[in-house]
């Protein structure tokens, strides 16, 4: 039986600990896998081999790489495995007949952790206790709990649900707005997304887990800021382009909300330039906050892995991106 060859880009950027490397694959249970016997390793990236292995690959295991032209430079490619979630910038180059798979859900523990941590933080004032404490400030605040508040999560998908799931756990009420509305696991109640405007007032937290469609740009704008009561706070974990960032920067300065938490940046590093970075009871973190760094290529390659043994076997794969949904 001839071997099914696996091409594999390591990933263009510097952060090692999303490296697809042969030192990655010999660490990790990938590698002592029986499947492996039936497929045919070559790598990308630097080596002068790079162009021919991605030319007869069958399958495609990547980060992030120049895909330009992809369907010619690899005309015999079935599969692609991405290891990131966010594949926004790699549909475009993916030909109808190849699928499309990422790592939908690798962040939902993390994403559940953070986007309750920035809730209570919030709650309980902590963003205006350090900007008081840089002040040398002496500033009392006294909050409530967050218990029998209520959390309005844009999306339903994994990462919404592992924060419906953590906001439950403390007494919160979850409440979720996805396209169809349908009910998920975790929430206490999902609407689609026509019923967003009449739900906001009853926010005490907004919190964005949206993937980047046409559909969600800019869903959070001016607008929708100005329907948040004052006393709430805006997490987002998302992507960036769901919100208008010059308007929460404007709010926040207003003293119109209570707080807000963003990991997520149109431009990445944020340009020291920005407003955001002097904006009052904001806390940037820098795009890394949902990332399981250590462990993060072991839980990519657990669901490549699973995902190759589906192929094998000709079972659906799991994680498949819609090419026309963009997610």
């Amino acid at each position: 039986m001839d071997k099914i060859r696996v091409h594999i880009e390591p990933n263009s950027g510097s952060n090692r600990f999303f490296k697809i490397d042969k030192a990655a694959l010999e660490q990790d249970r990938f590698a002592t896998d029986p499947i492996l016997e039936r497929i045919d390793i070559s790598f990308g990236g630097v080596n002068d081999q790079g162009a021919e292995g991605l030319s007869y690959a069958e399958i495609l295991l990547c980060g992030r790489f120049d895909a330009s032209n992809l369907p010619e430079r690899a005309p015999k490619l079935k599969w692609i495995q991405s290891i990131f979630a966010g594949v926004e910038s790699l549909i475009p180059q993916v030909a109808e007949n190849v699928i499309l798979t990422n790592t939908s859900g690798i962040h939902a523990n993390k994403a559940g952790e953070y986007a309750m941590g920035a809730i209570l933080s919030i709650n309980g004032s902590v963003p205006q206790f350090i900007q008081a404490q840089h002040r040398l400030e002496w500033l009392p605040i006294y909050t409530s709990s967050v218990a029998d508040k209520t959390v309005l999560i844009l999306g339903t998908g994994k990462l919404a649900r592992a924060i419906a799931r953590h906001a439950r756990h403390f007494g919160m009420r979850a409440v979720g707005v996805s396209t169809t509305g349908q009910l998920q696991p975790g929430f206490d109640e999902c609407h689609p997304s026509g019923a967003l405007d009449e739900l906001l007032p009853c926010a005490d937290f907004l919190v964005m887990a949206l993937p980047e469609t046409p559909a969600t740009k800019n869903i959070v704008g001016r607008r929708q800021l100005d329907r948040l009561p004052r006393h709430a706070g805006l997490i987002n974990i998302g992507r960036a382009s769901a919100l208008d960032v010059r308007a929460l920067s404007d709010k926040l300065a207003a003293d119109e909300l209570a707080g807000a938490y963003l990991d997520v940046f149109e431009q990445d590093p944020l340009p020291t330039t920005s407003e955001l970075w002097t904006t009052p009871r904001l806390v940037i973190s820098p795009h890394c906050a949902l990332d399981d760094g250590p462990n993060y290529i072991k839980l990519s390659l657990g669901i490549f892995l699973e995902n190759l043994k589906r192929y094998m076997s000709g079972s659906t794969l799991q994680n498949v991106v819609d090419l026309k949904r963009g997610y």
